[in-house]
């Protein structure tokens, strides 16, 4: 729910998810393709996404562009994957390794952190 509304469509923007993932909604990186590793740089293709929970189905993070639709939103890299994960404000990030396997994440409450 944001803001007290259901979510009713299958996709979620960066604004939106920030505000889910914040409120303890689980979030997933889904690996799209096998990683492979180039120099010291992993390469593949990920995305991120909200699994089915509290009631409402799975939701895709996507892009907005002005006169388009959404577009799916996926990263080629395992460090603009990581960036985006602490940007949302996760402080540990695990990354699957292979296609079709995800891994699941979850903001710690804030009076369980460590300072």
């Amino acid at each position: 729910m944001i803001d007290g509304k259901p979510l009713e469509t299958c996709y979620i923007t960066e604004r939106a998810l920030t505000s889910l993932a914040r409120g303890g909604y689980l979030v997933d990186i889904v690996a799209l393709a096998d990683p492979f590793r180039k120099a010291s740089f992993w390469y593949g293709e990920w995305t991120i996404q909200l699994p089915e929970q509290r009631g409402e189905s799975e939701r895709f993070f996507v892009t907005m562009r002005l006169g388009t639709g959404p577009r799916l939103r996926t990263f080629n890299t395992a460090n603009d994957l990581i960036s985006m994960m602490v940007d949302l404000g996760f402080e540990d990030v695990r990354i699957p390794m292979e296609a079709g396997r995800s891994a699941t994440h979850q903001i710690k409450p804030l009076w369980t952190r460590r300072r």
